[in-house]
């Protein structure tokens, strides 16, 4: 049998935090959306060459409280985020999406061409614009920024579908009330760890039964190897303006000498919905020996 153990590792990810501060949502609901982006940002591996956080919230206006330059340590990201203050205002979730792609996700903001892009957007309630909104996200995902959309009480389910990278079952969330948002924490904190993964990379080994060479089982072995291979290869060439993935050359080797009993794929860089999607890893070199 084949099987991939994966271990995560501290990563790299510019993250910025989209908060609802309608009227809707409330003081006292806002007090709980802050303590759920503490909680998530705070476990995250913060630093000047690791993750950066931003954060901005909406209104009547888009208003930035601080970019992905601002803060490169735990303490103090919790020290901001606890300041933030509450103002009140309509659903204009549109406007937030297009900030996002022209200011937060931009070099003068702090965003880096070798750490992926994630957008965490809280909201309780439809938005002023649903044409808007849903032109504003597909053009910030064209742009390369993996969305989570968290949808709380009100909140329209079709919209979220809308805001949120695909597919929907990983990246909506939906919580009855504002409590709720406590036992959504973990899950987007591991969807995160994931996407940090994919940059700070994989040690990951491919386990094979010890066979005789030329045996038929091994010959299939070898293929399926080999198929998976040229499979993640196709995908690199595919997707070669992600950001996660550098213009590296990627080598694939399979040589028929003595057997051995662990195949170690050596990964730097890869894309976590291949990740996610086909429990693949992008392989930057592998090296068979039977």
């Amino acid at each position: 049998m084949l099987s991939f153990i994966t271990a995560c590792k501290e990563g790299k990810a510019d993250i910025m935090f989209v908060l609802d501060e309608s009227s809707s949502v409330g003081q006292k609901h806002f007090g709980t959306m802050k303590s759920f982006v503490e909680n998530v940002a705070t476990n995250l591996p913060v630093g000047s060459d690791s993750v950066h956080v931003g954060l901005l919230k909406y209104g009547f206006g888009v208003y930035e409280e601080f970019d992905l330059n601002t803060y490169q340590d735990p303490s103090s990201l919790k020290n901001a985020i606890e300041e933030v203050g509450y103002e009140g205002g309509m659903t204009n979730t549109h406007k937030a999406l297009d900030y996002l792609r022209t200011n937060s996700f931009t070099a003068a903001k702090g965003d880096r061409e070798d750490a992926p892009n994630i957008a965490i957007l809280i909201t309780d309630g439809k938005s002023f614009d649903k044409e808007k909104t849903k032109e504003t996200a597909e053009r910030l995902k064209a742009a390369g920024v993996t969305v989570f959309s968290i949808g709380v009480e009100n909140a329209v389910q079709e919209e979220l579908e809308d805001i949120a990278s695909k597919p929907s079952s990983e990246y909506v969330f939906y919580a009855e009330n504002f409590s709720g948002l406590d036992e959504i924490k973990e899950h987007i904190s591991a969807d995160i760890c994931n996407i940090c993964d994919s940059v700070a990379g994989f040690d990951s080994v491919m386990m094979l039964p010890k066979l005789a060479p030329a045996t038929v089982v091994h010959v299939k072995i070898l293929e399926y190897v080999s198929a998976t291979v040229q499979t993640i290869f196709a995908i690199v060439h595919l997707d070669t303006k992600a950001k996660t993935v550098q213009k590296k050359k990627i080598h694939a080797k399979a040589t028929h000498a003595k057997t051995e009993e662990i195949v170690h794929m050596i990964t730097t860089h890869t894309i976590a919905h291949v990740r996610r999607d086909l429990k693949v890893l992008i392989v930057q070199k592998v090296g068979l020996q039977y």
